[in-house]
């Protein structure tokens, strides 16, 4: 915060930039008022609103102040976690009193002011970002689940029916290779665009666990914009294929959907 040369905000602004977020900043003076009264504008329209600077013990330093007297619920587990990563760093640290909560469907959240601070306090926020962002707007998976036979035409069919109102098509099982282990053939007869990097990342993962799963022929890829996965059929193989899938899955659902992050600073 402040009227001085931003360079948190510079390198913010990069870091979200390269996260697919289009971003929008403001810098205001170190009044506690103007602070919340901006923070309250960009959430209006905002998915997420970041701070930077304004966190410490200083006589000017109030952001936490302002920030609490809008926020409609906070989520001290944010501002916790990117304290304690920061006094690993240094124990000045412990001076750090950034909070974070939510307005509305907006996540808020106070970065250290240091451009190091600011960088390192994203880096720990970012695993969890798109999954914190798709529970505000409401955008939880809802279910349908399909069995068919171990038939290309009739896998074919299903993917394609499903793919017609879903966002993310997983299927379980028929990968291997076995007579009856027909799903990436069929998955690959409607499929638009491959994304080998989803499948191989996922056999990786198997391989290193056993074996077997050399065997493993999973494939994926979009069909329009749903994005339709292969996974192991065991319930261990299946859990670890998501395991792998997760990390990249909302991110991969936003540029289907051609979908950019709405990001506002101050």
């Amino acid at each position: 915060m402040g009227t001085r040369e931003d360079a948190s905000g510079d390198l913010l602004e990069e870091l979200l930039g390269g996260e697919g977020f289009e971003v929008v900043r403001k810098v205001v003076p170190d009044e506690r008022d103007a602070i919340a009264e901006a923070i309250e504008e960009l959430a209006s329209d905002a998915q997420l609103v970041l701070t930077t600077g304004g966190t410490g013990v200083g006589p000017r330093d109030v952001t936490p102040e302002a920030t609490a007297s809008v926020l409609e619920r906070i989520a001290p587990g944010i501002a916790e976690a990117i304290r304690a990563d920061s006094i690993a760093k240094t124990p000045h640290a412990l001076l750090s009193r950034g909070t974070a909560g939510v307005i509305g469907t907006t996540l808020v959240v106070n970065l250290p002011g240091s451009p190091g601070g600011c960088r390192d306090g994203f880096a720990v926020l970012r695993p969890a970002l798109a999954h914190a962002l798709e529970l505000l707007a409401g955008e939880g998976y809802e279910v349908e689940r399909r069995v068919v036979p171990d038939e290309p035409d009739a896998i074919a069919d299903a993917i394609s029916q499903l793919a017609g109102g879903a966002r993310l098509v997983l299927t379980t099982g028929g990968t291997g290779l076995g007579p009856r282990d027909v799903t990436p053939e069929a998955t690959m007869t409607v499929l638009d665009r491959a994304a080998p990097g989803i499948a191989e990342a996922i056999r990786a993962d198997s391989i290193a666990r056993t074996p077997h799963a050399l065997l493993s022929r999973g494939t994926a890829g979009a069909v329009g914009a749903t994005l339709v996965v292969n996974l192991p059929g065991s319930p261990g193989g299946c859990r670890d294929g998501f395991a792998v899938l997760k990390p990249a899955l909302g991110h991969a659902l936003e540029l289907l959907a051609g979908e950019q992050g709405g990001h506002k600073q101050t």
